[in-house]
């Protein structure tokens, strides 16, 4: 009989991270072995459905404490604007004693961990294993580790006191900014009434993986963040991106797009905005069976789909 193992895990607070974590959770309850998710006490609700495993796979909660400048109740990086992300990062550094309490209880055969650079030191300490698992892709690790990237760019005296860009006038507003809080105020009035049986609005994060294989869903409109990434090349689903110009989507779209053709890319306008007009064209281009462009992904999408899927490659018991 194979030896069964009890595995922690502790990602990024992000659902970009939390999400691939709990996909390989599954794979390892899959085969028998027990994992420890630990995540903030919030988010916990939100990944329960995601938790094929439940007599395999326990939550751990953390109580996030309050970090200056973040949004009381935030918990994660999903509740903030990129800008911000360093205050999730104090916060995940500050919840260390926590997660020493329950590794001291748990102890683990592995910890896999992406963001907490303590972790490894962390794990040596219960003599245990810490396995780097990172959900960031290769091309935005290179971009970012280029030491000519870290090279600090000095002001000048003429530059240190001009207000930087976006720093508050102390005119009036003369106007308000114009937002969506809800779905229902984002949405057309009566459209939800309107697609019911044909379309489906949810509200939250979704399971993505189970969407993309109903065999009514032939085209995939994604932000293309790394997960979706992977998601979208296991599926049957034509792709479209529309990556998120500061982070590392951009990166990944570029990767699909231009070097493995296996997708396109909505065109932009000027000021980086999309219109609906260039989305629909980039749709119809790979949803018309007679466009060259669709067959064209297609065969490629086909192909690559094959390295993943090769049983062959798939870790055996």
């Amino acid at each position: 009989m194979s030896t069964k193992l009890h595995v922690a895990m502790f990602p990024w607070f992000a659902f970009g991270h939390f999400i691939p974590y709990l996909h390989l959770s599954n794979k390892l309850a899959e085969r028998g072995h027990g994992v420890s998710f630990i995540v903030p006490k919030g988010a916990q609700s939100k990944l329960q459905h995601l938790n094929h495993y439940p007599n395999f796979i326990n939550f751990y909660p953390l109580l996030i404490p309050h970090v200056d400048g973040l949004p009381f109740g935030a918990e994660t990086a999903s509740n903030v604007p990129l800008p911000l992300h360093m205050h999730p990062a104090i916060a995940l550094d500050q919840t260390q004693h926590q997660v020493e309490t329950i590794l001291t209880t748990l102890k683990p055969d592995f910890i896999f961990f992406d963001f907490s650079h303590w972790m490894p030191l962390l794990a040596h300490q219960f003599g245990t294993k810490a396995i780097l698992y990172s959900v960031v892709s290769l091309a935005t690790l290179s971009f970012l580790m280029v030491p000519a990237k870290k090279i600090v760019k000095y002001s000048t005296n003429e530059e240190l006191v001009q207000p930087p860009s976006g720093y508050p006038s102390t005119k009036e507003p003369v106007s308000r900014i114009d937002g969506c809080a809800t779905i229902e105020e984002a949405l057309p009035e009566g459209f939800e009434e309107r697609v019911k049986g044909r379309g489906w609005v949810y509200r939250g994060w979704v399971p993505q993986t189970l969407m993309l294989k109903h065999k009514f869903v032939g085209c995939f409109v994604t932000h293309y963040g790394h997960g979706s990434m992977w998601e979208s090349l296991l599926s049957n689903c034509q792709i479209v991106c529309v990556p998120y110009l500061l982070s590392d989507h951009i990166l990944s779209a570029r990767l699909m797009v231009e070097e493995l053709n296996v997708a396109v890319e909505v065109e932009r306008e000027d000021n980086g905005w999309i219109s609906k007009e260039s989305l629909s064209h980039s749709i119809i281009s790979v949803m018309d069976k007679d466009s060259e462009v669709a067959r064209f992904m297609k065969y490629n999408h086909a192909k690559l789909k094959e390295v993943p899927t090769n049983e062959k490659l798939s870790i055996t018991e």
